[in-house]
């Protein structure tokens, strides 16, 4: 597979020869000394990178190779689902740039490291600088990346129509359809993440896993069920322990009362990758399912290693449940200085909520849902901060939205969804 492909899937890794380690300082490892130390980033199911470091040591010219390297520890990380490999992967930019200052090759994947370790500051102006100096689509994809991530969707939205105009494939499809739905197109964003589907590398099947993955977690939020499960079959058709599509079956199985068969599903999917939002679905199908003991002990693991996985979600599992309210803010408001797009002002929302802070909530939410996105956790949270607030006229317009967008919610969060719309009911009925 060539560098550029490998850039592409990621986005979705000394004999005669120079010593690539010489010259540091005592106290500051050498980037190259780190990146080609034995067992670094290597496992034994990915000889390759074994192979690229032995190609390097002996190379005349060993940037490309870095850069393989680095661009296959990226790659990895969506199978691996460690890290560390992002580190790795800056290790080895900075090797490249210590051989070639202001190398555009290390400065892309620079970029590209920062943003995938939720640097995103720092990545977009490395980004930023590189599209000026060297522009092209990868340059243009990454800058974009990092501005969505801080809430500048205007701008994202200019730079991934450059990416757009000069490679219109599954990456600025999958792009554009992630900005549709954070501006309140689902059907469009449903429409790109198709093409994007349809564009994919074959060579590529967790890519094109993941395009399906999310079709089926937008046709969930649509409340269009048997799309869903077509999606996430075709998903885990191609790879059968997809953690996406495991959670959007799960997912399925709950909006449709079969927390039984919910269980296997979300089981598999945080076997394959523990992230926080896969072991909050699991715990509730756990508890809808009667398995109590289970449930707390996927519940210990959420809070216990989740912070360090996916602090945004961890306040979100807390603030819903109404527990340890100062940790739920300090995550949220943490969570705040690195990204600033509608989900995280909604966690900040709804973490303010929580602890009784309803004018600070609702000053949050109002931000969150400023771009229009459509998605049901921001409806449930506008709607329980505006009743908090005494806005019957938003909180009615608010359940009403959420409702229609139900399935995409977990069943602990249905029950409060319903909760509200009786007490808003009983307190302002219908006129007439």
């Amino acid at each position: 597979m060539s560098v550029v492909s490998l850039r592409a899937a990621a986005t979705i890794l000394l004999l005669s020869a120079p010593v690539l380690g010489s010259g540091c300082a005592v106290g500051h490892p050498d980037p190259c000394d780190i990146v080609l130390q034995r067992d670094a980033g290597e496992r034994p199911d990915a000889p390759e990178i074994r192979r690229i470091k032995e190609r390097t040591r002996v190379a005349s010219n060993p940037l490309p190779y870095l850069e393989r390297l680095g661009w296959t520890w990226i790659g990895r990380e969506a199978i691996d689902h460690d890290h560390s490999y992002f580190d790795l992967a800056l290790q080895a930019a900075a090797c490249m740039e210590r051989r070639a200052p202001g190398n555009p090759d290390a400065r892309l994947l620079r970029a590209h490291a920062l943003v995938s370790m939720h640097r995103f500051s720092e990545g977009e102006a490395v980004a930023r600088d590189l599209a000026a100096r060297s522009p092209s689509w990868l340059a243009w994809a990454v800058l974009g990346d990092a501005l969505m991530e801080q809430g500048s969707l205007e701008e994202a939205a200019i730079h991934y129509q450059r990416m757009a105009d000069d490679n219109p494939g599954s990456q600025s499809w999958s792009r554009a359809a992630h900005l549709r739905w954070l501006l309140g197109d689902r059907d469009g964003a449903m429409e790109a993440m198709a093409r994007a589907a349809q564009a994919a590398d074959p060579r590529d099947a967790r890519g094109a896993a993941w395009y399906r993955a999310r079709l089926a977690h937008y046709a969930i939020e649509a409340g269009r069920p048997d799309e869903a499960r077509r999606f996430a079959d075709a998903a885990l058709a191609l790879v059968p322990d997809h953690p996406p599509a495991l959670h959007a079956r799960g997912m399925l199985a709950l909006a449709e009362q079969r927390s039984q068969d919910a269980v296997a599903p979300l089981r598999a999917a945080v076997a394959a990758d523990p992230l926080p939002a896969y072991l909050w679905t699991l715990y509730e199908a756990l508890i809808e399912s009667g398995l109590e003991a289970e449930a707390m002990d996927v519940e210990t693991r959420l809070l216990a290693d989740g912070c360090g996985e996916d602090p945004r979600s961890v306040a979100l599992y807390l603030a819903a449940s109404g527990r340890d309210l100062e940790r739920t803010v300090r995550l949220a408001l943490a969570e705040l200085d690195v990204r600033q797009d509608p989900l995280t002002l909604d966690a900040v929302a709804a973490a303010l909520a929580a602890a009784g802070r309803i004018d600070e909530a609702r000053g949050y939410s109002r931000r969150a849902l400023a771009h229009g996105t459509r998605a049901p956790r921001l409806a449930l949270h506008a709607a329980a901060i505006a009743a908090a607030s005494g806005d019957a006229c938003e909180a009615v317009e608010r359940i009403e939205d959420a409702t229609a967008m139900a399935s995409g919610l977990l069943p602990s969060e249905r029950r409060h969804l319903e909760s509200l719309r009786v007490a808003t009911a009983r307190r302002h009925p219908p006129a007439g």
